[in-house]
């Protein structure tokens, strides 16, 4: 018996011995790949995952793409989601916030400047395109706000985001990421004239990591590593932009990015 223990010892130091199989997670992001999803590839491709056992591959996003729908799809799974993910939990939805990457939500309404338009209060009756998530949240909110209902709008549906409809004009106004857009346009010499929800006292968080309400209580373990270890990609591409905007040019001809 004695023999027995030594040799099962022996084997357990063994530096032979296979280590655990790292844990597969797959995060959808709510877009294409870009800077504003950066932190996460800078925690793969420094190996900050594979540190605390992850083995994480990273999915593009997609207009059809909702974070709670993907979260239900099975274990392990975590996506970036918006101001309207927020409104899924409060009707129900079992998801939970690990931690928001935005103190400020980027997200506007633009309008041409010949439209006359300054305020949300004077979009009613005005052809807006939005899409079917960003009619909720904050544009939502500020429209309300501003004594608008989203009904007195005219809602064109665009979730491919086509910013040549406000450049011909048959659009008002669009929703926008701040961050965008307004370059875009200055590129394409169109006049334009910015709307935010915080002129108005809307200031909502972004971009939350989310994950389902089973893998929180089932995995707590494994939770606590995926958000340590893209705390540390995030610091890292706010301390090397370059370095960040290397790997996103690198990998941007792939829908998923995953390091091997």
């Amino acid at each position: 018996m004695r023999v027995f223990f030594i040799c099962l010892l022996g084997l357990l130091m063994s530096p032979f011995v296979a280590k655990s199989a790292p844990i597969h997670i797959q995060l959808q992001l709510k877009w294409k790949h870009q800077f504003q999803f950066a932190g996460y590839y800078m925690a793969l491709e420094k190996g900050y995952y594979r540190d605390v056992g992850l083995d994480v591959e990273i999915l593009e996003g997609e207009p059809s793409e909702h974070a709670t729908k993907f979260l239900k799809q099975g274990r392990h799974r975590y996506a970036v989601g918006e101001t309207s993910d927020m409104l899924a939990y409060v009707k129900g939805e079992k998801i939970r916030i690990l931690m928001a990457l935005y103190q400020h939500s980027p997200k506007v309404v633009i309008v041409r400047e010949d439209s006359g338009i300054r305020h949300f209060s004077e979009l009613s009756g005005h052809r807006l395109m939005l899409s079917e998530g960003l009619k909720y949240g904050e544009i939502r909110a500020a429209l309300e706000a501003s004594g608008v209902h989203v009904d007195d709008v005219t809602v064109e549906q665009n979730d491919a985001y086509v910013i040549e409809s406000l450049q011909r004009g048959t659009v008002d106004g669009m929703s926008a990421y701040l961050s965008n857009e307004p370059y875009t346009l200055d590129q394409m010499g169109v006049p334009y004239r910015i709307l935010h929800p915080r002129d108005i006292g809307i200031d909502f968080y972004d971009d939350f990591l989310l994950t389902s309400e089973d893998e929180v209580v089932l995995y707590p373990q494994t939770v606590r590593a995926f958000v340590k270890a893209t705390k540390k990609g995030w610091r890292d591409a706010m301390l090397q932009p370059e370095q960040a905007i290397a790997l996103i040019q690198k990998n941007t001809i792939h829908s998923t990015y995953r390091m091997i």
